[in-house]
């Protein structure tokens, strides 16, 4: 289905997923399609809260790309009523947005579109990683862009240590709920997932268990930790601020950025100076390193 918004002529697009969630975005097509860029958005957002929405948008379109801007099962907090799919951060689980793009990848297929690149801003970049190396149609990818950082897991450790609080108290608290037959109910910390949110049981141990998932797809877990990023073997793009506390990163960017140069020759990296971690006031400048990286791939 497919609804024109008047404000910017771009059709607001719904997908239902293999296990029936409805998910909305925004799609900008382009004659002769052969490329899509499919965005997924960050930590509990969506895809139309961001401000670099539009000139991203228009940038991808001049070089010829389609932009498919999507939301997930994440997008929201907390939204659970008896009868419908729970949504938001605070109940997903990791391993399901491989269902959601999977859905947004096949709608994009239906349009004709032959490859894709995959652009994620902060939760997304976990996503994107982990579709790329577990995802149906990863061979079909042809490059990827991060914008900002992915820092849920080391800031959920940062926000646990500043409260002197032991990892595994949290982690035992949901695994009681969890036996007690209650996977949605919320963690007693109100602010439980990184010191943002509140976060159901079984959210919890499926984001920060050792080793789980998320954990591998994050920025600084490496190939010798069980991380994924090291499979990205087509051209990277990563864009982010220069504030560090804002970026989540919690060790120097020089070391952040040795580690994914390490793993992938082809990174294009730029810190953009007094800048945030949603690219604010940035926007344009963004919009015109993306549509310089999308010419070389088409090329």
């Amino acid at each position: 289905m497919e609804i024109k918004s008047k404000k910017t002529g771009w059709p607001i697009v719904k997908v239902t997923t293999k296990d029936s969630y409805t998910l909305f975005g925004y799609y900008s097509e382009v004659p002769k399609l052969t490329a899509t860029v499919v965005h997924l958005h960050g930590t509990g957002g969506s895809f139309y809260w961001n401000a670099f929405y539009p000139e991203i948008t228009k940038a991808v379109n001049q070089v010829g790309f389609s932009y498919l801007a999507t939301s997930n099962r994440g997008s929201g907090i907390y939204e659970l009523e008896n009868g419908t799919k729970p949504l938001g951060v605070s109940l997903e689980l990791f391993e399901d947005c491989l269902k959601d793009i999977d859905a947004w990848i096949e709608f994009a297929l239906s349009k004709g579109t032959k490859y894709f690149i995959l652009e994620g801003h902060s939760f997304g970049i976990g996503k994107a990683t982990y579709y790329n190396a577990k995802g149906k149609y990863r061979n079909l990818i042809k490059g990827i862009i991060f914008l900002g950082t992915i820092g849920v897991y080391q800031t959920q450790q940062n926000y646990l240590k500043k409260k002197g609080i032991d990892p595994k108290v949290y982690l035992k608290e949901a695994q009681k709920l969890l036996e007690k037959k209650q996977p949605t109910a919320i963690l007693n910390d109100p602010w439980g997932l990184a010191g943002y949110y509140p976060v159901s049981a079984q959210t919890y141990l499926n984001f920060f268990t050792p080793g789980s998932e998320m954990f591998k797809s994050t920025q600084m877990a490496t190939k010798e930790v069980g991380g994924y990023r090291y499979l990205i073997k087509v051209p990277l793009l990563w864009i982010l601020g220069d504030q560090i506390e804002k970026e989540y990163l919690f060790v120097p960017f020089k070391e952040a950025f040795d580690l994914v140069k390490k793993e992938n020759p082809q990174v294009e990296i730029h810190q953009l100076k007094n800048c945030d971690h949603g690219l604010n006031n940035h926007e344009s400048e963004t919009a015109a390193l993306i549509s310089n990286f999308l010419k070389k791939i088409k090329t």
